[in-house]
């Protein structure tokens, strides 16, 4: 065992911990080219490897409690590896050498699995994997996916050989599809059941027609569509004919639709979830940046509550310029002072710079110090009289609709 060997004993380590107190170990980057055996490390259930030059990961084998595995870069050629790792939840061996995968039935566990980039020419049935629901096969050598499990909610394979859709018919809850960059001639009526549909990616394939994708008119949830690249493209009328065929897609080839008056009013209107899915789009570069419902109106009313509270503190101003003379100058409430005039431009910009992070009492303007200004001669000697009185409170705090 040498210095680019993962062992028990480097785990300890590693983590500061005995081997088999060690839930989380983090090994990336370290020039790794072999784990040896990890049994010690009984309570193991997230381990990064990535980026190393390992070629074998048996010794990862008998950690039947691990939940996360990334064996991403490396120079894997197999994932015999996983035979007992039958609580995995997440696999992620993307960018190795992989040329094909055994039968992964025995993962009861398992709900993504990342096999991007690797040499892959056909996969094993996954059907079984009932729990599965996220599956990345991008950039491989697959020519066709077998039937998948109803579980899943995520596909995607661009840059393959396929010149089909994949049978989807029984992935009712299947919300995103990434086929671009593959052979594909057509989408026919292969979706029709996939009603939940939400971002469809067929671009760079060989569709010639907007007739070849019309039965996307049944989707009503899609929102997101691309087609770029395919020769359906280079009708000078393209645009518009797929606006009026699929009316209720909000982003196409990754553009947001100028054409809608208001798209939160848009037939089929996508739930929180899924309006945070079309705000991230991934593969095809597209983004949304209509806002999940409600939070136009809230940004409205907090600009509204911070002009509000201006004006409120330029009229407290003039209470505070009572305060006592021995009233420090350098604090209030443990906080150094600044000209009260910033104070309300201060807050304002706060509360409209982020109202998505309020701060941990909800009122994201406590943040801004409230301080004491600084007061001039003059003003001082006009108001000694009121010398007894109480120092100012600060202005009144906006509250978060």
């Amino acid at each position: 065992m040498g210095k680019h060997d993962l062992s028990a004993k480097r785990v300890e380590k590693l983590s500061g911990q005995d081997a088999d107190k060690v839930q989380k170990v983090t090994a990336s980057k370290l020039e790794l080219k072999a784990v040896r055996d990890l049994s010690s490390c009984s309570c193991l259930q997230r381990l990064d490897v990535s980026q190393n030059s390992i070629d074998s990961l048996d010794g990862v084998a008998p950690c039947a409690t691990l939940l996360w595995l990334n064996a991403s870069q490396n120079r894997l050629t197999d994932v015999q590896f996983t035979a007992n790792l039958t609580s995995l939840t997440v696999l992620n061996i993307s960018k190795n050498q992989l040329t094909a995968l055994p039968r992964l039935s025995h993962l009861i566990n398992l709900k993504a699995l990342v096999a991007s980039d690797n040499q892959l020419t056909s996969l094993p049935k996954l059907s079984k994997l009932t729990q599965l629901n996220t599956l990345v096969l991008s950039r491989n050598q697959l020519d066709e996916i077998p039937r998948l499990p109803a579980s899943l909610t995520k596909l995607s394979a661009p840059s393959n050989q396929l010149t089909a859709i994949p049978n989807l018919r029984y992935c009712a809850d299947l919300i995103e599809l990434r086929l671009n960059s593959n052979s594909l001639t057509s989408v026919g009526d292969e979706l029709l059941a996939n009603k939940r549909l939400f971002v469809v990616d067929v671009g760079k394939n060989s569709i010639s027609t907007l007739e070849d994708i019309s039965s996307l008119t049944d989707l009503k949830s899609l929102r997101n569509f691309s087609l770029l690249g395919n020769k359906a493209c280079s009708d000078p009328e393209y645009s518009d004919k797929l606006k009026k065929m699929l009316p209720q897609v909000r982003i196409f080839d990754g553009k947001k639709r100028t054409d809608l008056p208001h798209l939160t009013k848009t037939v089929g209107q996508p739930s929180n979830s899924e309006a945070a899915q079309e705000s991230n789009v991934g593969d095809s570069g597209g983004r949304e940046s209509c806002p999940a419902d409600g939070s136009a109106d809230a940004s409205a009313a907090i600009a509204e509550h911070a002009s509000e509270d201006s004006k409120k503190t330029k009229k407290i101003k003039k209470k505070k310029m009572a305060a006592d003379d021995s009233q420090p100058l350098t604090e209030s409430n443990g906080r150094h002072t600044a000209p009260a005039s910033s104070i309300s431009e201060r807050a304002s910009a706060a509360v409209q710079a982020d109202d998505t992070q309020p701060a941990s009492d909800g009122h994201p303007e406590r943040d801004v110090d409230q301080r004491v200004p600084t007061q001039t001669p003059t003003a001082r000697k006009r108001n000694k009289s009121k010398s007894d009185e109480s120092p100012s409170q600060p202005p009144p705090q906006a509250e978060l609709p």
